[in-house]
Order: structure tokens, then sequence, then C-alpha cells
């Protein structure tokens, strides 16, 4: 089984993405951790990055300021998954450069995040696939093909378990825009990966029909106040918002069940029984005519009457009485 196999094996895993809802605050991060773990995530998510590597000083200088606002050390991201490991939550990153992941690496990251901006970022997937950690990739604004060529990359050296998201690249995203069944378009494409969705909508309906198509990992923003100034905060669930939607994420992984067709716990014995529609003396030869069907479906069902018919009744069977076949003999 593996890695991803097993992650999902009892539950969907669900990702509290807090990304750069921390604002660059300790305690902010911190407190998005707690409510993570208090609300039922299964792991946390933050974004490690280099600003000078990760945006154009000229094309992109204006976001330059804001990205070295929002940059943790890496001995605050240390202290993060200390704490995060202390609760019994998984912490994991989002590498946006070599740099960057080559310090997730050396702090024993178990798992690694691509986002979507790096799917064509072929010079780092083929790190990470030095790297040998298991990753997830993000999906946004690419196709089937260019899923491919990031999954080549990721093997290039070394044959790693790839987990695949769906997602779209707009924050917040538009319901309209979402196109849910491309999850499944992925998962037909692939079928070797598990795959899930990065949801970047408002609210969490989204994030329910991923689970009931089939998601097997959720990732979801979480912020303390959807107000608070930042980019992602918008597209985030606050705290009592992540909580219903980890109970629903939950709910429909357990009305989906395991798929196989059965009477279930619980379920009411439903169908009919083979009964005598009139007295039935001792030694008489059952015919159609003395038979009848109706419930309670708990004894022989009506597909069986053949093995009734033309047999003789060793007893006397009342009217509306059940007809076993220790009531009859063979001729």
């Amino acid at each position: 089984m593996s890695f991803f196999e097993e992650l999902t094996r009892d539950n969907v895993f669900i990702i509290a993405e807090v990304g750069v809802n921390h604002n660059g605050d300790m305690d902010l991060a911190k407190k998005l951790i707690a409510a993570a773990k208090e609300v039922g995530a299964d792991a946390v998510k933050f974004q490690v990055f280099q600003p000078s590597k990760l945006c154009s000083s000229i094309h992109r200088a204006e976001q330059l300021g804001l990205l070295e606002e929002l940059m943790l050390t890496n001995q605050q991201l240390v202290e993060l998954k200390d704490f995060a490991e202390s609760l019994g939550i998984v912490w994991f990153a989002t590498p946006f450069d070599e740099i960057s992941l080559e310090f997730l690496v050396s702090i024993d990251s178990k798992l690694l995040k691509v986002g979507s901006g790096e799917l064509t970022h072929s010079p780092l997937l083929q790190k990470i696939s030095e790297s040998n950690i298991p990753t997830i990739i993000s999906s946004g604004g690419f196709t089937l093909k260019d899923i491919s060529r990031a999954l080549d990359d990721l093997s290039s050296i070394k044959t790693i378990d790839v987990a695949i998201l769906h997602c779209i690249s707009q924050y917040p995203a538009e319901l309209k825009n979402l196109n849910l069944k491309a999850m499944q378009s992925i998962q037909k494409e692939f079928p070797n990966h598990i795959v899930g969705f990065s949801d970047h909508s408002k609210g969490y309906i989204a994030s329910v029909l991923a689970a009931s198509l089939g998601a097997r990992i959720i990732e979801k923003h979480i912020t303390l106040d959807n107000s608070m100034p930042g980019p992602d905060h918008r597209a985030s669930l606050d705290v009592t918002d992540f909580a219903e939607f980890v109970n629903m994420v939950r709910l429909v992984d357990k009305m989906l069940g395991d798929g196989v067709k059965k009477r279930e716990d619980g379920e009411n014995l439903t169908g009919r029984s083979i009964v005598a529609s009139c007295d039935i003396e001792a030694g008489r030869i059952i015919t159609p005519d003395m038979l009848a069907f109706k419930r309670p479906g708990t004894h022989l069902p009506p597909y069986r009457q053949s093995e009734v018919l033309d047999r003789k009744a060793n007893k006397k069977i009342l009217r509306d009485d059940f007809i076993n076949l220790t009531d009859l003999d063979i001729l």
C-alpha cells in the first residue's frame, strides 16, 4: 500500500491550509495550528519561500515587500513544526524554491506540497524527486498533459508517491468555475494516484461535493478572521465554519461506505416469503394455487418456489403460515 493509500485508507485526509494567514505573527500561527487540531483537521500546511527567488523584481516588484512581511525564518518554522507535532497534528509545507526544499528535507519533513504555480517548475520538481518525500501536487490552471509532465519530473530521479489535487487558481474561486468533474477525469487518467481537491471557494459546499465525488484529500484555508489583511483570508474558513466543514466531510465519508451492496446494520428486513394460500393437510402435493407471497421476508423468498412445488407436505400447514423445506418431503 502506498503512502497516500495508507494516509487516506480510513478517512478523507483534511488539510488546514495556514499558508500565509499567520501574517508573519508567530502567536497567530500557533493559534491557527491549535484551532486546526481542535476542529479535527489531520494536518496543517505552511508556505516556505525566498521572496527574491519567487518574484521578479521588475515584473512583480509590488509583491516583494508583502512577501518579506509574510516570510517566516527557518527557526520559526522549526518551532511551529515542533508545536504542531506536540499537539498530534501533521505539519508540512509548500517549498517554492530549492533552498526552501533543502530546508524542509533537513528537518525531516514527511510530506511536501507543490502549489499549482510550480507545476511547470521542472528543476524544482526534479529536486523533489531526488528528496524521495511523498508529495501532493495542485493543478489549478493546468491540463492533464501538464499533470503528466509534472509526474514525469517527479519520478525523474526517484519514484516517489504523488497525490493529485484538482483546484481552481482563483481567490476566492467562483462556484460556477469549480468544474468538480475534472477531479474524476484526473482519477481516470491517473488511476494509480490518490486524487483530491484544493478548495479556494467561499464556504465549504464545494469540499463536501468533492468528497461525495471521491476526493480522498481535501485542502482548505483556515483563518481566525476573514477580515484580516492578507491575500488569502477572504477565501478561508474561520474556525467555526472550518469545524462544520470537517464534520460534513467526515459525514459524507461515512455515508459513502465501502461500495459493497449488502444488507447494512440496522436495515429493515424487506421482501416477501412463501406462505400457504389455504390450509394444506399433511400428505398433499404442493401445487401453484396453494402458494401465496406475503410479508415478512424472513423465510423462503418467492424466487425459490420451484423448490416447493410438487413436494408433499409432511405436516399440516395453516393458511398464511410460512412454507419451509423442512415441512416438505421429496416425492
